[in-house]
């Protein structure tokens, strides 16, 4: 299972880095949480990544290491792009950036489940100019 859930996850950041949310790979009932905002439903998510992939474009996040176990997948990662439209009150600045992040997911029955993520937020501020 846990292999499976590797190739999952594998999965779900490649069809993110199309520039969409992979709604189709979450499970209903699905649950996003991020530092700060509350947690957020499927909708909701879909609308902050809708977001985030208007600031950035050609978006993608390479994988460094997945570690799974059960039904949890734990992915250290890397975000990188190029700063095209407004994001945080910072206008485009057409830097590209590169930051660390991390991922833990709960698969259940082939889909996502639950997501939690953090990234460097600071050091995406400092490459783009905020």
């Amino acid at each position: 299972m846990s292999e499976q859930n590797k190739t999952f996850a594998r999965s779900f950041f490649q069809e993110a880095d199309r520039g969409r949310t992979p709604v189709e790979l979450c499970a209903p009932g699905f649950t996003a949480h991020f530092p700060g905002p509350p947690a957020m439903d499927l909708e909701a998510f879909d609308q902050f990544e809708a977001t985030i992939h208007s600031a950035f474009s050609n978006m993608s996040h390479p994988i460094e290491e997945i570690v799974g176990e059960g039904e949890n997948v734990a992915v250290r990662l890397r975000m990188e792009g190029t700063h095209t439209g407004d994001f945080m009150g910072l206008p485009a600045s057409g830097k590209r950036f590169s930051v660390e992040g991390t991922a833990f997911l709960r698969i259940a029955e082939g889909k996502l489940a639950e997501l939690w993520g953090i990234f460097d937020q600071i050091g995406l501020q400092q490459q783009i100019g905020g």
